[in-house]
């Protein structure tokens, strides 16, 4: 049995912008994972080092969530920061969701 007040379509599901924000809040200060991880699939340079093709990388998920140059008060629970956007998320923003065939509904 579905409960009445649960969205049962993406387009219903939109119309709650405030869960959607609290939703991103706590995964972004508190991300379901400390670290991801990708191979290279080629060869990248990057900070003056060559990445070579299947190197295993990982992204520090908790740092990342937390970088001062990406998100003012950093810090804080601020479930606002997604209301006030004026556009979509940068992939920066959204690293803690995962990215490619791993990303997070």
């Amino acid at each position: 049995m579905q409960d009445a007040d649960a969205p049962a379509t993406l387009e219903h599901a939109r119309s709650f912008p405030l869960a959607e924000a609290v939703f991103r809040e706590v995964v972004r200060v508190h991300p379901p994972f400390g670290m991801i991880t990708r191979s290279a699939e080629e060869d990248v340079a990057f900070a003056e080092r060559t990445i070579r093709k299947g190197t295993v990388v990982g992204v520090d998920l908790w740092t990342a969530s937390r970088n001062p140059g990406v998100f003012a008060s950093p810090d804080a629970f601020r479930p606002a920061r997604w209301l006030e956007r004026k556009g979509p998320p940068t992939q920066l923003e959204i690293v803690p969701f995962g990215m490619g065939p791993h990303f997070c509904i």
